[in-house]
Formats: structure tokens, sequence, C-alpha cells
């Protein structure tokens, strides 16, 4: 079990952690580690321009255990990157490659949360003027689907949970 993220309705932050009762909510964990990959902020490679020196990234990358955990492959997405990015097909594919490359540890991993998950696919289209949506679909062992929707804003990067589909 994993503490469970709870999503405001007002869509001005991110999620923050569910609380009923005064308790923290656990939940399977499924949906937070979608979240978590695909819109924390992966560290640039260096081969890759960015906009000034910030090449941004988790801080916990740099913990040995943390990288081990993910088969040595740093949290997070490259998301970020596209923010000055035109609404092109070739943008939309990008981001597309950023969402698969950030999920890709999830069916040969044993972390709790997605240990249960033998394939998992996207879908990303544009779904207003300098907006993306993304569609998560996640297999799992036992047969059954899970899929979750998104959106991100390209220019401010904000990220809204649609809900599961």
């Amino acid at each position: 079990m994993d503490l469970m993220f709870a999503f405001p309705a007002d869509d001005t932050q991110g999620p923050d952690l569910a609380v009923r009762g005064g308790d923290l909510v656990l939940g399977d964990g499924l949906l937070e580690a979608i979240w978590l990959s695909i819109f924390t902020d992966r560290r640039a490679p260096e081969t890759l321009a960015v906009d000034g020196d910030d090449r941004r990234g988790w801080w916990g990358d740099a913990l040995e255990a943390a990288a081990e955990d993910r088969d040595g492959r740093p949290l997070g997405s490259l998301w970020w990157t596209l923010a000055r990015e035109k609404e092109t097909e070739e943008t939309r594919l990008r981001a597309k490659d950023i969402v698969d490359a950030a999920l890709a540890w999830m069916p040969a991993s044993r972390e709790t949360a997605v240990r249960d998950v033998t394939a998992v696919t996207s879908r990303v289209w544009w779904a207003r003027r300098g907006l993306l949506a993304v569609q998560i679909t996640v297999t799992l062992k036992a047969g059954g689907v899970r899929a979750f929707a998104f959106e991100r804003g390209l220019a401010d990067g904000r990220a809204r949970y649609l809900g599961t589909i």
C-alpha cells in the first residue's frame, strides 16, 4: 500500500496527500507512480539543448538507493523541455515519446505499486490550444485494464488529473 494523492477541484496546484478523518489515506499507488513518472522533471542529459543552464531533475536521483529502486533510471520525464515548442505534430509525437520513456520502467519493476503491471500504453493529442491530453492504459497481470487521463499545458507546465476512463 502507498499513500494516495488527492487532486484539488480548483485546479490551481498539483496533488497533495489524501487525508480522511485526520489520517493519511492508503491506496494501491498506481496513479501516484504514473503521476510522478510523467510530471516530475527529469534531469536533462548534456546532449539535450535547454534554455539557460538549468537542467532540472529530482534531487533524489543523486542517491544511489533511489536510482537502484528504478534500475538506475532517473525519476520523471523531460516534458518540461517542451515549454517553448510550437503546437505541431512533431511536438505531439515528442510528447508521446517522453511519456513512454517516463513509464518504461513500470512493466519490469518490482515496486509494490506496479508489480502487477505487464504493459503500459499511451495516447497523446492536442486537447485545445497549448494543451496536450494524455491517456495512459495499464494492463495488469490478472488481465484487468486501468486507464487514466491527464492534461498538461506547454507554456505554463500545469498538469491536471482528469480521472479514470
